[in-house]
C-alpha cells in the first residue's frame, strides 16, 4: 500500500513539473515573438500567444502581458514602419488592453504587493496613452487624476518598482526642457536597469515590459540629451 501511494506522490509531482515547464515554454515563446517583433502583425502574434495562455491556463501574467502587447500595437499605429492596417481603432486598442488588464487584477494574487503595483503601473501606462486620443480638456483632467492615484498606488505597494521608474524616468528625458528633470530622469532610468539586472527569474516569468528598450534607446538618448542640453 505505502508504495502504491509513493507512485501516486511520485506520478503527480511528475505531472506538474511538466505542466510547469510546458506553461513556462509557452510564456517564453509568447515573450520572444514580442521581442523579436517588427510589425503590426508581429505584435498581434504575441498578443494571441499570451491569450491562448491566459485562457487555457487562467493565468493573470499572461493576461498581464497581452495588456501591454495592446500598448504596443497603440504605438505602432502611429510608426508606418510596422506597416498598421488601415482605419484601426486606437481607442479599441486601448479598451482590449484595459480588459486584459482587468482579468489580470481580477485573477492576481491580493496578498501579492508587488504584482498589485505592477497592474497600477500598467494602469498607468494605459491612462498615458489614453491622454493621446482624447481632445476634452474635461476627460484629460480626469485622466491625469488616475495616473496620479495609480503613480500613488503603485508606490506605496512597492517603493522599488523598476516599471515605475521607467515610465517616470522616459516621461522626463523625453519631454523635459530642464537639466535637473533630465538628470533625475535618467537616474530613474539607471536606477530601473540595475533592478531589471538583478532580476532572479527568466524575464518571462516576470511583469517587466519596456526592458529591452532602456538599453537599445532610451540610456543612450538620455545621454546624449544631457550632452546637447548642457552645450545650449
Amino acid at each position: 500500500m505505502k508504495s502504491i501511494t509513493t507512485l501516486l506522490f511520485i506520478c503527480t509531482i511528475t505531472f506538474n513539473t511538466i505542466a510547469q515547464n510546458s506553461y513556462e515554454k509557452k510564456m517564453e515563446a509568447a515573450l520572444n515573438l514580442h521581442t523579436a517583433a517588427k510589425t503590426f502583425e508581429d505584435e498581434k502574434k504575441s498578443e494571441k500567444a499570451y491569450l491562448d495562455i491566459a485562457e487555457s491556463e487562467n493565468n493573470w501574467l499572461a493576461y498581464y502581458w497581452a495588456s501591454y502587447i495592446q500598448t504596443q500595437l497603440f504605438n505602432a499605429i502611429e510608426n508606418p514602419d510596422t506597416n498598421p492596417p488601415q482605419n484601426v481603432s486606437a481607442a479599441n486598442i486601448l479598451g482590449k488592453a484595459q480588459e486584459h488588464l482587468d482579468n489580470a487584477r481580477n485573477l492576481a494574487d491580493k496578498s501579492n504587493n508587488n504584482y498589485l503595483s505592477d497592474i497600477e503601473a500598467l494602469q498607468l501606462l494605459i491612462y498615458q496613452f489614453n491622454i493621446r486620443i482624447v481632445s476634452d480638456a474635461d476627460e484629460q483632467a480626469l485622466l491625469i487624476e488616475k495616473m496620479n492615484t495609480s503613480l500613488k498606488k503603485a508606490t506605496l505597494l512597492n517603493r522599488e518598482n523598476p516599471l515605475i521608474f521607467v515610465i517616470l524616468g522616459t516621461n522626463m528625458v523625453g519631454s523635459t526642457d530642464k537639466y535637473s528633470q533630465l538628470i533625475a530622469g535618467r537616474q530613474l532610468l539607471i536606477e530601473a536597469d540595475r533592478l531589471f539586472k538583478n532580476r532572479k527569474i527568466h524575464r518571462s516569468l516576470s511583469t517587466h515590459f519596456n526592458e529591452e528598450w532602456l538599453g537599445l534607446f532610451w540610456l543612450d538618448f538620455a545621454d546624449k540629451q544631457l550632452e546637447k542640453m548642457g552645450k545650449s
